[in-house]
């Protein structure tokens, strides 16, 4: 049996660390800084250790699974506790965390200068949440070297429904993390602005959601978070600070490489103000309640409104999604490009995780057969119009619409200028 030390503990890795302990041929050691959550994973059969160091004497395999980049080089190098040193021979590190890409530039080096030239990295971080992660059907992406990626396959199957393997090495899993990330992130809160709109005007938000599920403007993350909000349910499958510090890792990223992201510049805030009110250990979908602050409930309340005639305003909030979709994708792959990333790799990886919207997969192939540019013929000749249609409707209703106003500057730019291609790839 290979040993298998996961460390991280969260409301992801529990739930992929007791996966793995009903796979015979692994034998898993865990650790938490968070002791209830080790308690946790004794009572469901693993064993833990007290420190990473502990965890790495026994780990062929060392999955890290921590929040950020800082504490998986903690994991790895602290002094103390660090399970560098103590990994057997020729062990393989699998980062599932969602970091920043650069943070692989240097980590392989790093572990070479430390004398562990044997041990191999792969960057493999996942989707899919809390339920797939007990389930063993995350997505996940994975880089690294051929024989690493061939040591660790059987491990990553076990953890996974779908595995992409990303070509570029490690840190190429992570870009297209990122760019997934990027995507769902716009996604649920664009949702979230969508269906207060619906509540604004006194629609029965149930069937607003029937009918848009059934429309362009549809969404992986419309389809698996609106029913949160119907429900008023904030247990945290995904929490809002998860997304804060996701799409953190999104502006970081672009930053870095002067890049312009408009829309996701714009959700990266609504997700710090909502942790900022209280909401940041509650599930994402919550993230709603920050467009209707002085009727928090409202979607809930009136998923079981009096039946009405919901259909003609539900096809407008549609088009608004579609907007929103639309601009979304172009912003994601214009961004994949110049993250260096093969735009063919992230239409195929991406149109069946998390980031998937009926619009992404209309514009990535429109993109891929006319040519890498965001010009007028992305979009279709009414999408404009209906964009300022919903404008003036959630103006008339005094509904805050930042992220359809994001989407309106954007399609707004590439149609009024049809002869000039909306890049912004080098402009800061």
């Amino acid at each position: 049996m290979a040993g298998v030390g996961f460390i991280g503990l969260g409301a992801m890795g529990l739930g992929m660390a007791t996966n793995l302990l009903t796979h015979p041929q692994y034998t898993v050691t865990g650790f938490d800084v968070f002791t209830p959550k080790m308690d946790q994973f004794c009572e469901r059969g693993g064993a833990t250790a007290a420190s990473p160091r502990e965890v790495g004497c026994r780990s062929n395999f060392l999955i890290c699974m921590a929040a950020n980049s800082k504490q998986v080089h903690d994991i790895l190098f602290n002094n103390q506790t660090g399970a560098l040193p103590v990994l057997p021979r020729n062990a393989i590190v699998l980062v599932c965390s969602t970091v920043n890409p650069t943070f692989h530039d240097e980590l392989a080096g790093q572990i070479a200068d430390s004398g562990r030239s044997d041990v191999h990295v792969l960057d493999c971080p996942v989707s899919g949440g809390t339920k797939r992660a007990a389930e063993g059907t995350l997505t996940i992406f994975a880089s690294g070297d051929a024989a690493t990626l061939a040591g660790a396959d059987g491990l990553l199957k076990s953890m996974s429904e779908v595995l992409n393997i990303v070509p570029g090495g490690a840190g190429a899993a992570s870009k297209i993390k990122t760019v997934n990330q990027l995507l769902v992130g716009i996604h649920i809160a664009a949702a979230a602005e969508v269906m207060a709109v619906a509540a604004r005007a006194g629609l029965n938000t149930r069937q607003v959601y029937d009918l848009i599920v059934k429309s362009s403007g549809n969404s992986w993350a419309f389809e698996n978070r609106v029913p949160h909000m119907l429900q008023g349910d904030w247990t945290p499958h995904s929490a809002v600070d998860i997304f804060v510090k996701d799409m953190g890792i999104v502006i970081d990223s672009a930053r870095e490489l002067q890049f312009p992201l408009p829309m996701s510049s714009s959700v990266e805030q609504l997700y710090t103000f909502a942790s900022g009110q209280g909401y940041g250990k509650e599930d994402d979908a919550g993230v709603v309640r920050i467009f209707l602050p002085s009727m928090t409930d409202a979607v809930a309340r009136l998923a079981n409104a009096t039946e009405q005639e919901t259909a003609s305003f539900a096809k407008l909030l549609a088009s608004m999604l579609a907007g929103i979709h639309a601009a979304a994708a172009a912003e994601a792959f214009l961004f994949a490009q110049r993250l260096g990333l093969d735009l063919h790799a992230v239409l195929t990886f991406l149109k069946s995780a998390a980031a998937w919207s009926w619009q992404f997969e209309r514009i990535g192939a429109q993109l891929l057969d006319g040519g890498a540019a965001i010009t007028g013929h992305l979009f279709p000749a009414d999408l404009l119009a209906d964009v300022e249609v919903g404008l003036k409707e959630a103006r008339r209703l005094c509904c805050y619409v930042p992220i359809l106003s994001s989407a309106h500057v954007i399609i707004m730019c590439a149609c009024v200028r049809p002869g000039a291609p909306l890049s912004g790839s080098h402009s800061a």
